[in-house]
């Protein structure tokens, strides 16, 4: 069975990370997902039917999490926010 998804996963391996590079415009962050993709899909219970479509989906849910917490990280300033300076003179 492994062996089986290792197959299919493979065969689909270029899919997921163009899926995963467009949603998230980052080689590395492509990378990441198509790790998670594989994570999942190899944890998951049962056969899918369609292995193709059941990639592609885990892949694009994973990349818009990906580009979501990007998005909270750049929001949260972990530092004291500073007022602007005003010209004087």
């Amino acid at each position: 069975m492994s062996k089986e998804r290792e197959r299919e996963f493979l065969a689909h391996r270029r899919l997921v990370f163009t899926i995963a590079y467009d949603v998230t415009g980052s080689v590395s962050d492509a990378e990441d997902v198509v790790q998670e993709t594989w994570l999942r899909y190899s944890a998951a219970s049962g056969v899918p039917r369609n292995p193709r479509a059941y990639l592609a989906r885990i892949a694009s849910r994973q990349a818009l999490n990906a580009v979501r917490a990007a998005s909270r990280r750049r929001e949260e300033y972990p530092g004291e926010w500073l007022p602007e300076p005003l010209p004087t003179g």
